[in-house]
């Protein structure tokens, strides 16, 4: 049974572990820190805090510790006051010590300090941040500029012959294009001649006369005139 890891777990889950009779463990949110002697960028996460108060009698650390380990209740009571008693004595004795996965416990002008572990789990805005190796980032930046520079000469030695060849192609196009396109033809096109019209003639027919109508009146013309006779009565 460990109960410095039944705590950190109930301060995962909870959010804060009263521990009877020794303080308050909880967490708080930290920041991504810089770390110059490691060279190493560490992400947010969250830190283990701890508030001494040896008058809290909240006995929920007891009934998780006990379903955790599938104990009775009395049982982990026991091995809970075993843990924080051993943790009481060192401070007194004004000894430095550590709580495993929690942090580190000290003395310093008869004032208890703590400095809290990160706890990169904790969190869930935080799952899956990893540190980051400022020396290995900038091995690879150089790697990378390297094999970029590789590439790009690689690639100029391969295109260079052809911009040559657009650039000769151009230049004719522009000043002999008699070359690239023949000489140009001067020949006039042939004119189509026109089909001649053909005029459709009027015919001019001449009048018929009425023929009976016509002798009627030179019979009337040719018929001797009868003098008129007096009769006297």
């Amino acid at each position: 049974m460990n109960i410095s890891a039944d705590i950190l777990d109930f301060v995962k889950e909870k959010g804060k572990a009263p521990v009877p009779g020794f303080g308050i463990f909880s967490f708080e949110s930290t920041a991504a820190q810089l770390n110059s002697d490691t060279k190493t960028l560490l992400p947010p996460a969250g830190r283990i805090v701890f508030e001494s108060d040896y008058t809290i009698s909240d006995n929920r650390i007891i009934d998780f510790i006990a379903s955790k380990n599938n104990i009775p209740h009395h049982e982990a009571q026991t091995a809970l006051e075993k843990m924080t008693a051993f943790w009481k004595n060192k401070t007194e004795l004004a000894e430095p010590f550590e709580a495993e996965g929690l942090g580190e416990f000290q003395m310093h002008d008869d004032r208890l300090l703590f400095k809290g572990k990160r706890a990169e789990q904790i969190h869930p805005d935080f799952y899956g941040l990893e540190q980051i190796v400022l020396a290995d980032l900038k091995n690879n930046q150089t790697k990378s500029d390297t094999s970029g520079n590789y590439r790009f000469r690689k690639s100029f030695w391969w295109w260079f012959p052809i911009l040559i060849i657009m650039g000769i192609i151009v230049y004719f196009a522009a000043t002999q294009k008699e070359l690239l396109f023949g000489a140009p033809s001067f020949l006039q096109p042939e004119e189509v001649a026109e089909a001649p019209q053909i005029q459709e003639e009027k015919k001019i027919i001449p009048a018929v006369s009425d023929s009976m109508k016509a002798d009627t009146m030179q019979t009337e013309n040719a018929a001797p005139q009868t003098p008129e006779s007096t009769w006297k009565k």
